[in-house]
């Protein structure tokens, strides 16, 4: 391996830096999405029965007291549930937005590393044929400097596809199931809405 990266030239540094900072955020972005993950329906199974129990203000009380984001995102849903649909809808854009950035974290630069991974490898490539040139030009029949440059340009193009594709699969996947956690957030909130304007008697 080490033999490998000697071979690839100063090129595959950088390729090596690029798939370090891949792997670390596809590691940080899975353990985010994996403790972050929320069972709706008991969620609003508990909800409805302390709604029933206690009344509204009472649950909204121990709602607001608590800090797990859906628990704040129910408290302002029921708060607002009467208000205009202009302010229920900014009100939980407040509570939302952050949220979303959180999910939406180095995605970004996950698609550069995609972008990255073939340009550095392509570059690699160039710096490959530049040394194969630099041997047929000397003329002097030392099949050792072709060989290396090919070897330079082969690994150098590999490398970057191997840091781009897993990358690429990746970056659909949680682009999938932070979309699909957006709209269950989007049905959650009308949920305790609908539940709130119940309890409300309307």
């Amino acid at each position: 391996m080490f033999d490998l990266i000697i071979k690839a030239g100063p090129v595959m540094y950088a390729l090596l830096l690029c798939s370090f900072v891949g792997l670390y955020v596809v590691i940080q972005k899975g353990l985010y999405l994996s403790s972050t993950k929320f069972n709706t329906a008991h969620f609003l199974s508990v909800l409805k029965r302390d709604l029933n129990a206690e009344g509204l203000d009472q649950t909204l009380s121990k709602l607001e007291g608590s800090n797990r984001f859906h628990a704040q995102l129910a408290a302002v849903a029921i708060r607002y549930a009467n208000a205009p649909l202009e302010e229920l809808k900014g009100r939980i854009g407040d509570v939302t937005n952050s949220e979303y950035q959180k999910m939406e974290h180095n995605l970004g630069l996950i698609s550069t590393l995609i972008t990255a991974g073939p340009l550095l490898g392509l570059l690699g490539t160039v710096w490959g044929l530049m040394h194969i040139f630099e041997a047929v030009s000397m003329g002097t029949g030392d099949t050792t400097k072709l060989f290396a440059g090919i070897s330079e340009a082969l690994i150098n193009t590999a490398a970057g596809l191997l840091i781009a594709i897993p990358l690429l699969f990746a970056h659909q996947f949680f682009q999938q199931k932070i979309d699909t956690r957006i709209a269950d957030l989007d049905t959650f909130v009308d949920a305790v809405i609908l539940l709130a304007e119940k309890e409300g008697g309307r």
